[in-house]
This record gives C-alpha cells, structure tokens and sequence, in this order.
C-alpha cells in the first residue's frame, strides 16, 4: 500500500504548546499509512530531539521582517517539488503563508489549517491589525478544512471571520498519559524543598498575565510559606523582574526559564495555576491533571471551561480578580485532602483527550479530503 505523503507545516518547533502538539501527533500517526515531513518557516528545531529520526524536517529559515512575504515563494517551490496530498499548518501566521502561496503559485495539495488559540485577540497583538484581519477574511475559506482546538476558538471563527461551519472540525489537543507519567519520576534538583512551592508554565509575554499571579501570591505568601516557580521564557521578564521587586518577592519567586523537562517540576507542586487573558485548548492543565496536580485556571477566552469541570476537576476563576485568584489557590492549601480529591478526578477524566483518540481524528480528516 502507497503511503500518503503529508507536509506538516509550523513556525518553528521550539518549546511552545503548538509545537509540543504537533510534536505529540507526528508521534502517534500511523507511519504505515502516511510518509511525514515537517516544514518550519524558521530555523529553531528544538523539539526535534522528541520526534523518530525518520521524519525529515526542512528549514526555511526566514526570520525578521515581513515573514509572510518572504516565505511564499520558497514554501510554494518545495510544496511542488515534495507534491504532498495533504498539508497540515498549524498556527495562524503559518496558516496565512501556505494559503497565500497556493493562491499565488497555484499548487494542487489539499491545505488543512488547525487554528491553536482565539484568533479574535492574537492578531492585535501585532502590526496592522485590521490588514490581517481583512486576510484572514480572505484567506480561511480557500482552506480544505479548518481544525479548531477548541469550541471556543470555532465560535470565534464562524462569529468574527464569517466562516462557514461545515469547514470546521473541533478536534482538542491530546495528552500521552503513559509518557508524562515516566518522564515526571525522572530526578530534578526539587527548589523550596521545605516548604513547597506553586508552579504555572508559559511563555513570559502579556497573555499569559503573570502579574495576576504575581500579585495573589504575594498576597498568600503573607500568610504561607511556600514558594512560586514560573517556567518559560519571553519578553516580559524583565517587567516581571521589576513587578517582583516590588512586591518584595525576591526569593520566593523562582523563574528558571525553559526546562527540557517540566513534568518532574509540575508533579512536585502542590498547585498548579493558569491565568491567562487568552488561550485555545492549553495543554499545561492536561498535563497538570495527569501529573495528579490540582489545577487553577481564569475564565479566559476558549479552554479552560471546556476542560475543567469547576470545583469537580479544578476551579475556575473570574480573570484579572487577584481577590479570587487567591481564595481558589488557598483553597487548596488549606484542605489538601480536597486538593486530592479533586486531581483523582482529573486524572480519571483526561482519558477524554488520550493522544490516541486525537490522532484518529485527524487521520480521519486526512482521508476525507
């Protein structure tokens, strides 16, 4: 049997949530059925350590400037050399670039896009909104099919971008249970080993809203000895830096940037915290749960809700409320016997997105096309 040949198309496959995804998928595809390759417009390749030797990746390596405009011509040229059947881009500065390349140079592979967070918001984070705004528009439609990560970040989709529904397929984000709960008992040098500490993970930038945390928890720390770690990296550190200063949290607070393996930390807190302003499908809560770790997480726009049964399998919280950020933390740390009722909760519910369940899915829509 003829394999069917899919590009896999991203940024870059540094340590992001869209990166491990994609990562996690390439992994479970049947290797029998497809033959792989990942495109990265850029030239970071970091997590290609966690994926089969087999699977070739290909760098553009165009960085800087006008990203989008640089990359169509180069894309567009190995997509007709490599003819894939299929094309699977993830994220929606990638998704722009392919859609843009097949408008222009006219190639025959199928494009399907997977849209990883709430479209509505992440684009006015960058220069001339309204112009990409009017190429999403434009763009999206041309798309074979569009996987959103969430029903939330669909919503977003069919409301603000007008597109239409029976191109959307709401396919979540999975977790390799098996594979987190090896690599979490892999020794660690363990920080705040008295006392404890909470953790929460993500790129140090403005959607993640560290100071919400930063400023419950140094409520909290008033009252409690325990410790902060906040893994990743960004170009927020700095601020934070100064926020911590501030609030007189110098060595409380640990913030050791990207670790190549964050489920020994995850598993050793005794609370796990998301408090971002927006998300799409955050994989950190299903890690969370499967390392048995309780988990609080803001009422943001698309995620959360979707996969936190409040005060069943975590507790959700008003966003940007320190006041509430901090009760649902201390709830935690003042009834430990709760906080463990409520992670066996979660861990038994995160069989709802096995990896193996996800990877059907898409090898489903792959087929249909």
């Amino acid at each position: 049997m003829d394999r069917q040949k899919i590009i896999f198309l991203i940024y870059s496959l540094g340590v992001g949530g869209a990166e491990k995804a994609l990562v996690n998928i390439i992994k479970n595809l049947d290797l029998r059925k497809f033959s792989i390759r990942i495109i990265v417009i850029a030239s970071d390749v970091t997590l290609q350590r966690e994926l089969p030797a087999i699977i070739p990746i290909t760098k553009l390596r165009v960085e800087g400037r006008f990203t989008t405009l640089r990359a169509i011509i180069p894309l567009a040229r190995l997509i007709r050399k490599e003819s894939p059947k299929v094309i699977i881009s993830f994220m929606w500065g990638t998704n722009l670039i392919v859609l843009l390349s097949k408008l222009i140079m006219r190639f025959q592979s199928k494009i399907v896009i997977s849209e990883r967070t709430y479209l509505g918001k992440a684009f006015l984070n960058y220069s001339f909104p309204s112009v990409r705004e009017m190429l999403i528009k434009i763009l999206y439609p041309r798309a074979d099919k569009i996987i959103a990560v969430s029903s939330g970040v669909e919503h977003n989709l069919l409301d603000q971008f007008n597109l239409l529904p029976h191109k959307i397929k709401v396919i979540p984000n999975g977790v390799d249970i098996n594979n987190i709960r090896s690599l979490m008992e892999i020794p660690f040098a363990m920080p705040f080993k008295d006392e404890g500490y909470i953790i929460s993970i993500g790129r140090l930038e403005k959607v993640k809203n560290y100071p919400l945390l930063l400023k419950a928890y140094a409520e909290i720390s008033k009252n409690y000895s325990i410790g902060l770690v906040i893994l990743g990296e960004g170009s927020e550190r700095k601020h934070l830096d100064v926020l911590i200063h501030n609030l007189g949290l110098e060595g409380k607070v640990l913030m050791p940037g990207t670790v190549d393996n964050p489920f020994p930390w995850i598993s050793n807190a005794k609370v796990f915290v998301l408090c971002s302003i927006y998300e799409g499908f955050p994989n950190v809560i299903l890690e969370a749960m499967a390392c048995k770790v309780s988990v609080v997480a803001t009422r943001c726009l698309s995620g959360p809700e979707e996969m936190i049964d409040n005060g069943e399998t975590g507790i959700l919280v008003e966003n940007n409320n320190v006041e509430k950020l901090k009760e649902a933390i201390m709830t935690y740390l003042d009834k430990p016997s709760l906080a463990k009722e409520i992670s066996t909760k979660a861990f038994e519910e995160i069989k709802n997105w096995d990896i193996k369940m996800v990877v059907k899915e898409y090898e489903a829509v792959i087929e249909s096309i």
